[in-house]
């Protein structure tokens, strides 16, 4: 560098760093110039308090000058703004223009390190002319003058840039100085007025507050067009403890002075020290305005927080003095101070742990509380009035959304300044000045709240109740104002609980006061008089509405009284005192009343679950024992029933002091609780008695006094109410319910037995006493009555041991046809039933209705029949007879006694049932399965019998000397035709010849033939024509028969006969083959009809919960539980035509190939753009394949095995009937074809179409065959030349299709023979 010429910096240079400039500039200001083109309402207050500033700021490095003067100049839409500071320096002119803060961030002394204020004064105008004086120099000893006007009138960034040069052409430099700084700014919007006039209403309001924490502010003047008003400062005075007060005097029109007491503290802060890096002390001065009468002064509008300048936008964060500290920290437009959050200290790389600005602010806002409370004290000590104002802003903490944290101003200031303010006398009262609170800090006075009528007879009613502890009357609506919730406020509500807890109206000042009160709370609210107990009783207890008996009494007499006192309840508490006027009661008690009064205390008597019926009624006798006796006023029917209640009572309850009071006072109606429930109460007690011998000893004619009381209860009490109480009694002296009783039509003592009723045969338990003759019973028993009672015995049960006992009662030789027909069955029964009959013995009962016997002999013969069966065989049925019998039957006793029974049924016309008719086996056998033996003979019926054991003739043939006979017969014809049958089956195979019962049969037929020729031949037809090969075969050796047979077959030679051996070999196994794939086939049919069954089964399901509940969520459960179904069915018969046709194909084989086909096809359908939404689950039929909008249904069928047809079912059919259907086959080796209707019907050499006939006869079926094939079972076409090669291969989407014709007219083109 040393060896290098220097030059000047280049012109180009400069020129960047003035663009730089005015980029810089433009960022400063575009975006808060836009905001101010919409001003808030604290911006158009601030602009005063901008000037101010820079006037104020202006003087702070100059050492010379300390105070500074300022004008404000209004006129018409001019406004100009002087002060006389220190002249600006290069850096702080050009800062101004260029908008950016010159201030010292760290200088304690700038309020103008905040922000960018300034701006805020173009709400007044946007174009602003200033001059001034400017030092020359860097040591400040030169001064020049200078003018120049900045144009932020733009409205975007090009039109801002011009407006900066502009002000760089109008700025220009003066030898002459102006000694005063001007801002000149011309008003040309309605909105530029509207922020001159708030912001001088701002300027009047807070000023005086202003220069009072603005110790630089010497002299302000304002010249409001002519209007001169002047704030001059007066000098302040020293009090005591560090309290001064200063004084501003304001001239002009309305000339006035404004003192204010103040305090202020400074002391050394290591915080704030530390933070920024300068030696700092915490600055705050506290003040309160009062007076010339010292009182003290409220300023509605004025912000409580000022930082040497107020905190304009603060003004709802009210505090009871001003604070005031250079030190505040306020946000960016000096709107409120930063007290969000709960960070009080940051770390710092260099310095560690400092105080965030919130803390500073947090910080000084702690020292005020010391402050106040000085203030406070010198306050009240030196008679200063008004002092309410001292509670300002304590109510509650205010809850701004921005820059503030409720929480901890509530607890470390509002809390602590309530603290301060209870230890000191603030409450101006007629006596003395008095504390908020009490030392246990309880409210001390009591402060009268509402709106203001309330207030006013609030206060008027409590002077009487403390009046040493009310605020003056005049300040009395201004604590309720400004006192917090625990101050005392004393609403109406609290006025009321004050009385109530008072409890009776001697406690209070007087009933004359009373009746103020009273008439108070009835113009406020009249709910109170239910909430509070208010008005007093006759005894002066304090009553609330609430109390629905509260009440006031007329015309009473002191006999109402004295029974409704003795029945427990007093009423002189619930009486109005005659001493309010008031109020009158909307409750009237009158003789009416005291009846309802008397019903109902009784009734609470009656409801006491604690007390017994005897504590009851010896509670009830003051009104019990009251006899009315002048029929004048009672009704001669009530003073009877009043007196027929007493004696009725006087006799069940004797231990009591029931005697008779006559009074005529007490009204009838006051009794209809109490006859209502001593009625009942004696039917309680009857009924306990259980029966009528257990009435008091004392009732000499029970049976009498019971008719007596059942008269007359069932004229006093409701119909059916003798159905509840068990009061009247039965033919065992029972108290039954009335409605279990019914009058005794002569029925016989015998059915009324003991042994009777041990077969649950109970009538007398519901038969009326027959000497009761006072209660009208409509329901009669008679004999009819028994017999429905003997079938409800047997309608639960066979009851046999009482049908036995039952025909034991034998019905009168009058009625001769059913006492016969009884002695018949009777003496069955002593056979069969012989031991029971023996605890039975024979009565005569006059009834001639055979109803009465009738489910007694249907249970016996319903028993012997289901006995006769169980005992199988004649031979059974005889071991039981000799075991009930001291006899021993034999089998013609045994038969004597089944036709004496069948006898009887037939009579009777019984038909004859069940297992009970012995076949020629002995065996019991159904009547109808049975056949008459027409005279076949023995020999016939052994020789079926060797053939086939089952076949047996003599099963099915009746026992022969029975009374009764099959109605149809067997004969010799009958038994040779199984005969015939079962020979030459059994003689078709050799193996059987050896056989011995064989032998023995065809032994036995031969000697038939020989003894019957002549019917041999007709009955007999192979046996007979076959008779001597048979014998020969059969009865012959098996060496014989050989020895025959090569006889007969001499010409063969022994090759022939070994391939005759091959043959018969390949027979058998082609058999045996056969065999199995018929099982096969039989196994997977069955399988396939018990799906079916449970398809239908889910069918109709699924129709019943369509029917019933249409949006139910099993539908579509059910209707794929069917899909699936209709899968398992498609796949079995798949595998039966592969069975059919020797392919070798289980089920399982079968599904799986048609899953590999369903894969192939969706696989090549995808490429081509289809989409599968609900997968391919489904055996071959496949819905939602999706293309575009269009769905396309897909029939998908494996014929990889191609032996056999391939098979369309009813469902597929269905399927591809649907618009849009494809029909896919897969032929194996991944080959597809894709049919359509006409390829498919026209290629074939044969079409089978196999279904079932089952459901053929319905109307309709056939002609609608293609729509309806889910109706028939095993539906399928078969189409057995389906080959690959025979189909082309589609190359649209068209030709997919597998029917492309929709409707009728389409259809009538096809060619018949195709279809």
């Amino acid at each position: 560098m040393d060896n290098k010429t220097q030059i000047e910096q280049p012109g180009v240079i400069s020129g960047v760093l003035d663009e730089l400039l005015d980029n810089m500039y433009i960022n400063n200001v575009d975006k808060r110039l836009r905001e101010l083109d919409q001003p808030s309402e604290n911006d158009c207050k601030r602009w005063i308090w901008e000037l101010i500033q820079n006037a104020k700021d202006s003087i702070v490095e100059d050492n010379v000058k300390q105070f500074v003067d300022v004008k404000l100049i209004v006129k018409n839409e001019l406004v100009v703004f002087k002060h006389n500071g220190s002249p600006f320096t290069a850096k702080a002119l050009f800062g101004l223009l260029y908008k950016y803060s010159a201030g010292d961030i760290n200088n304690t002394e700038s309020t103008g390190r905040f922000g960018t204020g300034f701006l805020t004064t173009h709400t007044l105008s946007k174009i602003v002319s200033i001059e001034g004086d400017l030092y020359k120099d860097i040591g400040k000893k030169e001064l020049c003058g200078f003018t120049a006007t900045m144009f932020r009138d733009g409205i975007d960034a090009d039109e801002l840039l011009e407006g900066v040069r502009r002000m760089r052409k109008s700025l220009s430099y003066t030898d002459e100085k102006n000694n005063w700084t001007t801002y000149t700014y011309h008003l040309t919007t309605e909105q530029n007025k509207i922020a001159l006039q708030l912001g001088l209403e701002n300027f009047i309001a807070n000023i005086a507050q202003t220069m009072l924490f603005c110790k630089e502010l010497n002299t302000v003047e304002l010249d409001n067009n002519g209007a001169i008003t002047k704030i001059i400062r007066k000098q302040p005075k020293e009090l005591e403890n560090e309290i001064g007060i200063s004084e501003f005097e304001i001239t002009g029109n309305n000339p006035h002075t404004r003192k204010f007491l103040h305090k202020k503290l400074s002391k050394q802060s290591e915080d704030l020290t530390k933070r920024f890096k300068t030696n700092r002390e915490v600055r705050l001065m506290a003040a309160i305005e009062i007076d010339n009468e010292n009182n003290l002064v409220e300023n509605e509008t004025a912000p409580s927080h000022f930082c040497v300048l107020p905190l304009v936008g603060s003004e709802k964060h009210i505090l009871p003095i001003y604070l005031n500290s250079p030190d505040f920290e306020p946000d960016s437009e000096r709107q409120s101070l930063l007290l969000d959050g709960f960070v009080d200290w940051e770390e710092h790389k260099e310095l560690g742990t400092i105080i965030t600005v919130r803390g500073i602010n947090r910080l000084i806002l702690k020292e005020s509380i010391d402050l106040y409370d000085s203030l406070v004290s010198y306050i009240c000590k030196n008679g200063y009035h008004k002092l309410y104002l001292l509670a300002k802003g304590l109510k509650r903490t205010p809850d701004f959304e921005k820059n503030f944290n409720k929480d901890w101003f509530e607890k470390e200031i509002t809390l602590p300044y309530r603290d301060v303010l209870k230890q000191y006398e603030v409450v101006e009262t007629d006596s003395v000045n008095k504390k908020l609170f009490n030392d246990d800090n309880t409210p001390n006075i009591i402060i009268p709240s509402g709106n203001k009528e309330v207030r006013q007879k609030i206060y008027l009613l409590a002077t009487e109740l403390f009046p040493a502890n009310l605020p003056l009357e005049k300040y009395s609506s201004n604590w309720a104002f400004f006192a917090w919730n625990d101050c005392g406020l004393f609403e109406k509500e609290d006025l009321c609980k004050f009385v109530s807890d008072k409890v009776n109206a001697s406690n209070l000042p007087s009933y004359d006061w009373l009746n103020k009160f009273l008439t108070f709370i009835k113009g406020e609210d009249e709910t109170l008089f239910k909430k509070y107990a208010l008005i007093p009783n006759i005894n002066g207890d304090l009553i609330s509405l609430e109390n629905e008996t509260f009440a006031e009494g007329v015309d009473l007499t002191d006999y109402m009284l004295d029974v409704l006192n003795g029945l427990g309840k007093d009423l002189t508490p619930a009486l109005l005192n005659n001493n309010i006027t008031a109020i009158t009661l909307p409750i009237k008690i009158d003789k009416k009343s005291i009846a309802e009064e008397i019903n109902e205390q009784t009734e609470n008597i009656i409801n006491d679950k604690i007390l017994s019926v005897s504590e009851k009624i010896e509670k009830l006798l003051p009104l019990l024992n009251t006899i009315p006796t002048i029929e004048s006023t009672y009704k001669a029917e009530f003073i009877l029933k009043q007196k027929q209640v007493h004696s009725f009572t006087k006799t069940l309850f004797s231990d009591f002091q029931i005697i008779e009071n006559a009074n005529n006072d007490i009204p009838e109606k006051a009794f209809q609780t109490l006859h209502k429930w001593l009625i009942t109460q004696l039917m309680v007690v009857i009924s306990d008695y259980k029966n009528i011998n257990s009435l008091p000893e004392s009732i000499p004619d029970k049976i009498k006094w019971i008719n007596s009381f059942i008269e007359f209860v069932s004229k006093e009490i409701k119909e059916g109410e003798l159905d509840e109480y068990a009061i009247i009694p039965n033919q065992k002296g029972i108290f039954c319910f009335k409605k279990d009783l019914s009058l005794d039509d002569n029925i016989p003592e015998i059915l009324k037995s003991e042994q009777a009723e041990n077969f649950g045969l109970i009538l007398k338990d519901t038969l009326l006493h027959k000497e009761l003759n006072s209660i009208n019973i409509s329901s009669k028993k008679d004999i009819n009555t028994v017999i429905e009672l003997i079938n409800n015995i047997f309608r639960t049960a066979d009851n046999l041991e009482f049908a036995i006992y039952l025909i034991h009662l034998m019905p009168d030789i009058s009625s001769s046809i059913l006492h016969n027909s009884q002695k018949k069955l009777i003496e069955i029964v002593q056979k069969y039933d012989y031991e029971t009959c023996k605890s039975h013995s024979v009565s005569n009962i006059i009834c001639s209705n055979e109803d009465l016997w009738s489910k007694a002999n249907n249970t016996i013969i319903k028993s012997y029949k289901a006995r006769i069966e169980e005992d199988k065989t004649i031979e059974g049925l005889k071991i039981y007879l000799s075991s009930q019998s001291s006899k021993n039957y034999d089998l013609g006793d045994t038969i004597i006694f089944l036709n004496n029974f069948y006898d009887y049924l037939t009579s009777m016309k019984i038909t004859i049932d069940g297992n009970i008719v012995p076949n020629q086996n002995g065996v019991f056998c159904s009547l109808e399965d049975l056949f008459k033996d027409d005279n076949i003979i023995k020999e016939l019926k052994d020789i079926l019998c060797l053939l086939n054991s089952e076949e047996d003739f003599r099963n099915i043939l009746a026992e022969t000397s029975l009374s009764i006979q099959p109605a149809h017969s067997k004969n010799t014809e009958d038994i040779a035709k199984p005969i015939d049958e079962a020979i030459k089956e059994t003689f078709a195979d050799s193996r059987n010849w050896e056989d011995s019962n064989f032998k023995k049969a065809i032994a036995l037929l031969i000697e038939y033939f020989k003894k019957h020729r002549e019917n041999s031949k007709s009955y007999f037809s192979y046996s007979y024509t076959k008779r001597d090969s048979i014998e020969l075969n059969v009865l012959l050796s098996e060496k014989d028969r050989e020895i025959i047979q090569s006889y007969l077959k001499g010409e063969l030679g022994i090759e022939q006969v070994k391939e005759k051996d091959n043959e018969i070999s390949q027979l058998k196994e082609e058999n045996s083959k056969l065999k199995i794939k018929n099982e096969e086939l039989e196994r997977l049919l069955a399988e396939k009809e018990e799906i079916e069954k449970e398809k239908v089964a889910l069918e109709e399901q699924l129709r019943e919960i369509e029917k019933t509940n249409p949006n139910s969520s099993e539908i579509e459960i059910i209707q794929g539980k069917i899909r699936v179904k209709d899968d398992e069915i498609a796949a079995i018969g798949d595998t039966t035509i592969a069975i059919d046709y020797d392919n070798d194909i289980s089920v399982s084989d079968q599904k799986e190939a048609n899953r590999e086909a369903k894969e192939i096809v969706k696989e090549r359908l995808e490429k081509e753009g289809f989409s599968f939404t609900s997968g391919i689950d489904g055996y071959s039929t496949v819905d939602g394949v999706i293309k575009g909008d269009t769905e396309y249904p897909l029939v998908v069928k494996s014929y990889k095995y191609q032996g056999a047809p391939l098979k369309i079912g009813a469902n597929e059919w269905i399927q591809l009937m649907k618009p849009n259907s494809m029909f896919w086959v897969h032929f194996g080796n991944r080959n597809i074809g894709c049919l359509n209707l006409y390829d498919l019907l026209k290629k074939q050499d044969k079409l089978s179409l196999s279904f079932s006939t089952e459901n053929l006869d319905f109307e309709n079926r056939l002609e609608n065959f293609a729509e309806l094939l889910h109706f028939f079972k095993n539906v399928h076409f078969d189409f057995n030349s389906i080959r690959p090669d025979n189909y082309s291969t589609a190359e649209n989407l068209n030709n997919y299709r597998f029917n492309e014709r929709r409707n009728e007219v389409d259809l009538t083109g096809d060619d018949e023979t195709i279809l």
